[in-house]
């Protein structure tokens, strides 16, 4: 398990054919590469947690900055699982993060390369979803390219959910990447989730899936936790209504709150 806040327990993943040794060495690594430190962003708290369904997984997240003021919260869902999963999943993390540490092009720009670079280097079976949204500390402003991935929500403080729907095409299924991005502001209090499918697809001994709803209701019922509590949760959540049983797929979830004025943050006339 790989969080941004610390360590917690999981059920031990099924046989693998790989040596065990092996497999922990994998698991070691793939941990590493999660991100390590959250950029402070004078408006938003955020964390972030994966729980790989094997000893290794291909879920991914990341906070990563375009520049002074700006976060990229990025999260994406790797076709398969286990070894071959994460080997792409490094691959395309390791991209992300090349584009963003020397290029200042927008985001459509970095999506396209990206693609374009994962496309070349993955079989033609393989692709990837993927969510990246770019957050402006100053002014609340989200612009986002959702290719493929399951819709992020975004939960205010009053009732009403907003959904980030698909913009753009899976990465790694065609060589020109297809698409535009989106641009919504979240205001003061709005918790904004990112989860992989694994967390709502999550099944109960009944059959039954864990769901959207259910995870909004937990969003509610713990909105005035900070990020890391919330997430925390979360995964308690998935474990009671699973009873603890082995996931069958990679779980991935970060969490971002805007800041309010009871915890000392106020959005002025001025910030854009």
């Amino acid at each position: 398990m790989a969080c941004t806040f610390g360590t917690a327990t999981r059920r031990q993943p099924g046989p693998s054919k790989f040596p065990a040794h092996e497999m922990r060495s994998a698991r070691h690594v793939q941990a590493s590469l999660m991100p390590r430190s959250l950029p402070r962003m004078r408006s938003l708290e955020y964390a972030g947690c994966s729980l790989p369904g094997r000893a290794v997984g291909g879920d991914l997240y990341d906070f990563l900055t375009p520049r002074p003021g700006r976060l990229a919260l990025i999260l994406g869902d790797i076709s398969g699982k286990g070894v071959p999963a994460a080997l792409m999943m490094a691959a395309l993390q390791s991209s992300l993060r090349s584009h963003y540490a020397v290029s200042q092009s927008t985001l459509e720009r970095k999506i396209e390369s990206v693609n374009r670079l994962f496309f070349e280097c993955t079989a033609t079976e393989h692709y990837a979803s993927l969510f990246a949204g770019e957050y402006d500390d100053a002014s609340g402003r989200l612009r986002y390219a959702n290719c493929g991935h399951v819709p992020p929500l975004i939960v205010p403080e009053d009732l009403g959910v907003t959904r980030l729907l698909p913009t753009a095409t899976l990465l790694g299924l065609f060589e020109k990447w297809s698409g535009r991005v989106g641009e919504v502001t979240l205001n003061p209090g709005d918790t904004l989730v990112l989860a992989t499918d694994g967390i709502l697809e999550a099944t109960s001994p009944q059959g039954q899936e864990l769901g959207e709803g259910r995870l909004i209701a937990v969003v509610r019922r713990c909105r005035d936790l900070p990020p890391t509590e919330l997430i925390r949760e979360i995964i308690g959540e998935i474990q009671r209504f699973t009873g603890n049983r082995p996931a069958l797929d990679d779980q991935t979830v970060v969490v971002a709150r805007v800041r309010t004025a009871a915890n000392g943050f106020v959005r002025c006339n001025g910030d854009r």
